[in-house]
């Protein structure tokens, strides 16, 4: 994301520096929400414009005190590209002006697009 090869660039940086600034408010909710005991899972873009998806968990001392977030993050980009362009494909057949239909080998139906149901009605 920041193109950060060793851990010692890391010292310094805040997790707020890893966030998109029109998400940095909604991050920092969440970092308070964290710090009040709640666990949250969420999306946000990226300083850099990944679409990541992320969690943080409380963690607590022996006393019970919540003392630190942890926080685990994954790059989600190219699985939402790859979703939307599913959905696109998905748009496209089920639109298409053909009649498209799919079958099991036993010869039923399991999709059949909008102009296919059109022809049967």
């Amino acid at each position: 994301m920041l193109n950060i090869k060793h851990e010692r660039q890391m010292h310094g940086l805040s997790f707020i520096d890893m966030v998109s600034q029109r998400d940095r408010e909604r991050f920092s909710e969440l970092v308070k929400r964290g710090f009040a005991g709640k666990t949250s899972e969420f999306e946000y873009t990226s300083a850099q414009g990944q679409h990541v998806a992320a969690s943080l968990v409380p963690l607590t001392n022996v006393q019970g005190k919540i003392t630190d977030l942890m926080g685990v993050s994954r790059d989600i980009t190219a699985a939402n590209k790859a979703g939307n362009r599913l959905r696109f494909t998905q748009l496209t057949v089920d639109q298409a002006k053909l009649a498209i239909f799919w079958c099991h080998p036993d010869g039923m139906f399991y999709y059949v697009n909008d102009t296919a149901c059109a022809w049967l009605q």
